[in-house]
């Protein structure tokens, strides 16, 4: 991971770039000295990675129970939260009373068909599916970072007590060691066919990897986060358009911190949809929303996102030096 780069910026909009000049001001400067390492360390029921001092986000090997006052249903492994700014703050939410499927940084599918019949992922309360962790492939640190392999089964849970298997999803976790302003993490998305059966994904306007911001930014009166995409679009304008990254942002505790999500151009469909909620502090990817597609035991479903989680509001011109620099695969 480099700390710059000389790309020029195919991002030349009028709106785009007055909104660079607005938000960079309160960016802080990219940290100076050697590398800050970072390490992946096992621990009871998660995998938790510290970039230097600060643990920059924690993965949910083992069950992560509802609190008292929610159904026990919203229950959830296999998922990331805390993920934390290089000052410590927390920018994602998890278990959010209104709503408590959305967890933190998660994959899910919501509108699908399997052996004939509905299976939605996404939504645990119509308790149809789940996607549940299931091991620890490897773990792996050494200066180039921290990585950790981990498999998720997509489960049936329509036919009875005994859950179906539908895909093996993979996801490859890989944590930078920070050498700028930003935590830096990549994440390499697999799914394949449990059996010889397809599952077909309807067109919809929301499922894919997602994101769940503080529970701070529910959109009030008072509070909520901002969305700005590479094209110049906020949550106003922007849901279901096209973008290479979407950044989401806003005040926890006083302080503005934010995460971008960058999308690969090998996925599929890129430029992908972007479901924008308008006033939830999610959003996620979504290669569905122009058409279906099915993923099948000859053709598995692969994506790839980066993350950039900030101090600051988001810094445009930067943030689309780090997506050029990522489709040139560095």
């Amino acid at each position: 991971m480099r700390s710059s780069w000389l790309i020029p910026l195919p991002f030349a909009l009028a709106s785009g770039l007055l909104v660079a000049t607005t938000l960079t001001a309160q960016q802080p400067a990219p940290s100076s000295g050697p590398p800050q390492p970072s390490r992946v360390e096992p621990q009871q029921g998660a995998l938790v990675v510290r970039t230097g001092e600060v643990e920059a986000l924690r993965y949910h090997t083992a069950t992560v129970p509802a609190p008292p006052e929610l159904d026990a249903i919203y229950r959830r492994s296999g998922y990331i939260h805390p993920v934390r700014t290089p000052a410590g703050t927390i920018v994602t939410g998890d278990f959010s009373p209104d709503h408590a499927h959305q967890h933190a940084l998660f994959g899910a599918w919501v509108k699908t068909e399997f052996d004939g019949h509905a299976v939605d992922f996404w939504n645990l309360h119509k308790g149809t599916g789940r996607v549940v962790h299931k091991r620890v492939v490897s773990t792996t640190n050494d200066d180039r970072g921290a990585q950790f392999v981990v498999e998720h089964i997509y489960q049936d849970l329509t036919q009875g007590d005994d859950p179906v298997s539908v895909l093996l999803e993979t996801w490859t976790v890989h944590v930078h060691p920070r050498t700028g302003p930003y935590h830096v993490f990549d994440i390499a998305v697999q799914q394949r066919c449990v059996s010889d059966k397809p599952l077909r994904l309807l067109k919809y306007h929301y499922g894919g990897m997602a994101l769940r911001g503080h529970n701070q930014w529910f959109k009030t009166d008072a509070i909520g986060c901002q969305f700005l995409t590479s094209e110049g679009h906020d949550r106003d304008d922007g849901n279901h358009t096209t973008a290479r990254w979407v950044d989401m942002y806003g005040s926890v505790d006083g302080q503005t911190v934010g995460i971008a999500m960058l999308s690969h151009p090998s996925n599929l469909r890129a430029p992908q949809a972007v479901r924008l909620h308008p006033t939830m502090p999610y959003f996620c990817f979504a290669p569905m929303v122009q058409e279906g597609f099915e993923i099948t035991p000859d053709n598995p479903y692969q994506a790839r996102y980066r993350y950039l989680v900030h101090d600051g509001p988001p810094d445009v011109e930067d943030i689309d030096k780090h997506w050029q620099a990522y489709a040139k695969g560095k």
